[in-house]
């Protein structure tokens, strides 16, 4: 069985993470995926990254700090599958509440997993569950989660393009 990394790179059916990839690249994280150390990874796939650079024009390499931040913040430390949340949140939370708090790579941050006939984490769905890896597990997210104090906004405006004797103007 593969590693995390190795495991994305050949997942294309439903869903592809090539700039998932390239991001945990320009972050250095790709070492913490392939490392020995059990982590679950909530995995925004391509159509995520596509739609915010649609919405936005942001680059979010941009600032390779806070892109580092972003990224941790979508691995926990454990490996825990759909049926481990759910065992855990039963464990830790009353029968009518199902939440359950998660630790991150980024330290001091948590996620919050609402657990029901859906997961959810900080309110972005979780669209495909228990992708196995040597060292891990992937569950597919259909959102970026932001930790507190980051936001899309964080990494700029929209570029701009400036020639000369006209005004500068968003790239298109």
């Amino acid at each position: 069985m593969s590693k995390i990394e190795q495991v994305l790179q050949g997942l294309t059916s439903p869903y592809t993470f090539n700039n998932l990839q390239m991001l945990l690249n320009a972050a250095g994280l790709e070492y913490t995926l392939q490392g020995n150390r059990p982590l679950t990874l909530f995995a925004p796939h391509d159509l995520v990254f596509d739609t915010l650079q649609q919405r936005t024009g942001f680059d979010l390499m941009t600032n390779i700090d806070k892109l580092n931040l972003l990224l941790r913040y979508h691995i926990v430390p454990l490996k825990l599958s759909r049926a481990e949340l759910r065992k855990e949140v039963q464990q830790e939370s009353p029968a009518a509440e199902q939440v359950l708090q998660l630790p991150t790579e980024a330290e001091g941050y948590t996620l919050r997993a609402l657990i029901g006939d859906h997961i959810q984490i900080n309110s972005v769905r979780v669209v495909q569950t228990d992708i196995e890896a040597e060292n891990g597990i992937i569950h597919v997210i259909d959102g970026i989660l932001w930790p507190a104090g980051l936001s899309e906004l964080s990494f700029g405006e929209r570029s701009t393009v400036h020639i000369p004797g006209e005004k500068e103007r968003p790239v298109e």
